[in-house]
C-alpha cells in the first residue's frame, strides 16, 4: 500500500508517537509537581513528616478509636430467665393452588379477551370468514371442550358478536369448537 515508507520509518514513528502520548499525559496529570521540580522547591518540613509517618485515616471511614478499657469478656452462658421467646401462634392453612385450575382460568381470561378484540377488528367482515376466524381461536383452546366453560364462552361469543352487529346463534358456535 505505502511502498515508500520502510518498516523501520514506520516503527520509529509509531515510537514517537507513543512517547510524546505519555510525555503529554505526564504533563497534564502531574504538571503541579513538575514545575515543583523545575523550580528547585523541596517539600515543606510538614510534608515530610506526614509522609514518614503513617497514612492519615480515611474520614470517610472515620479513625480507629483504641481504648485503654479492658475488653469484656464473652459469655460462653445464657440462662433461660434472660431469653425472651415469642408466643407461638397458630399457623394459617396453606392452600395449595391446582396448577390445572390456575392455567385453566388464565385461558378463559385471555380467550374472553381475544373475542372481544377479534369481534372490533371484525366489524365488516361477513360470518363465513368470521366462522374461519372464530373456529381457529377455539381451536387454540381445546381444554374448554366438554366442560361448563365451553357453553359459557359460546354465549359470550353470540353476544359480542351481536354487539357488533352479527347475527349468529349459540348452536352454530358451539359446532366451531374442535372435537
Amino acid at each position: 500500500m505505502l511502498k515508500s515508507i520502510s518498516w523501520q520509518e514506520f516503527f520509529i514513528t509509531i515510537a514517537t508517537l507513543v512517547a510524546l502520548y505519555y510525555v503529554c499525559s505526564l504533563l497534564f496529570f502531574y504538571h503541579q509537581e513538575i514545575l515543583q521540580l523545575l523550580r528547585g522547591k523541596q517539600r515543606s518540613s510538614t510534608d515530610q513528616k506526614s509522609t514518614s509517618q503513617s497514612p492519615q485515616p480515611n474520614p470517610l471511614i472515620g479513625p480507629v478509636r483504641f481504648s485503654d478499657e479492658p475488653a469484656r469478656p464473652v459469655r460462653d452462658e445464657l440462662r433461660t430467665e434472660e431469653l425472651q421467646l415469642a408466643t407461638q401462634e397458630p399457623e394459617e392453612a396453606m392452600t395449595v393452588a391446582d396448577p390445572e385450575a390456575e392455567k385453566l382460568q388464565q385461558d378463559l381470561t385471555e380467550i374472553l379477551d381475544q373475542i372481544e378484540s377479534l369481534a372490533q377488528v371484525t366489524i365488516q367482515t361477513p360470518t363465513i370468514e368470521l366462522q374461519t376466524l372464530y373456529k381457529t381461536l377455539l381451536s387454540n383452546y381445546p381444554g374448554f371442550v366438554g366442560t361448563t366453560h365451553q357453553a359459557n364462552i359460546s354465549q359470550a361469543i353470540t353476544e359480542t358478536l351481536s354487539q357488533h352487529g352479527h347475527t349468529i346463534t349459540t348452536d352454530e358456535v358451539l359446532s366451531w369448537w374442535p372435537t
